[in-house]
């Protein structure tokens, strides 16, 4: 029981904050990093669809938000079997298999979410230095809701099922609580994959403007104060 309410406590918060650090570079250089490398006119002139080009670089950044994620995870488990006493081994946990199957879920949910946000936001800004900006605000703002969910006595609710970050956070605080119902989880995966797609369509309307890119690309390299303007 000790070990369960302890994964309640630590799971939400690490599944939040690994997932989204793990997608911030990845989105912030597959978008803002074409413009510092000057190929935005090579992407720009394959004959792909916007929506392929997308799915092409939310790939890159969703596998390295599942990468990270589940490399802290198994970091976390192991460490707290060598590491813990063995006066605390009544707050040793293991996780049952459907268990484990909803949090993968949970997380790559997640993953998928916050990668499109984080690469929507990256690819509407003017320059490398504000995309790492714009991408930096969104990552902290994320946190604040996952850390009001996993406040005692805040429980899981249809309402809450429905606020992005705070949905997962509270999932899986209910998930191993053993409180976690169908209806909630069905309201957390729509509402999710919902959002997700809406950022996708941003992000294709953003790559379907060249116009945008290629202004974009042009001041980047006509400013004299960029560091390639710089360089000897």
């Amino acid at each position: 029981a000790g070990g369960r309410m302890l994964l309640s406590l630590l799971l939400p918060i690490t599944l939040v904050v690994m997932t989204t650090l793990g997608a911030y570079y990845p989105a912030v250089d597959v978008a803002a990093g074409e413009r510092e490398r000057r190929t935005v006119e090579t992407t720009l002139s394959q004959p792909r669809k916007p929506l392929e080009l997308v799915f092409a670089k939310l790939g890159t950044v969703v596998l390295a938000a599942c990468l990270s994620l589940v490399l802290n995870l198994a970091s976390m488990f192991l460490a707290a079997r060598l590491i813990a006493p063995p006066e605390a081994s009544g707050l040793l946990f293991t996780i049952e298999p459907g268990a484990l199957v909803l949090l993968l879920m949970s997380g790559f949910g997640f993953a998928v979410l916050s990668s499109a946000t984080l690469l929507a936001m990256a690819f509407r800004a003017t320059s490398f230095r504000e995309a790492q900006s714009t991408a930096g605000a969104v990552y902290g703002l994320g946190i604040v809701p996952a850390l009001i969910a996993v406040v005692p006595g805040i429980e899981l609710t249809p309402a809450l099922a429905l606020v992005p970050v705070a949905n997962v956070a509270m999932v899986i605080k209910a998930l191993f609580r053993g409180s976690l119902d169908a209806g909630s989880y069905a309201l957390f995966a729509v509402s999710t994959v919902l959002l997700a797609c809406l950022m996708v369509a941003l992000c294709a309307r953003s790559v379907g403007d060249p116009e945008r890119w290629l202004k974009m690309a042009k001041t980047r390299r006509s400013n004299p104060t960029s560091p390639e303007r710089r360089r000897p």
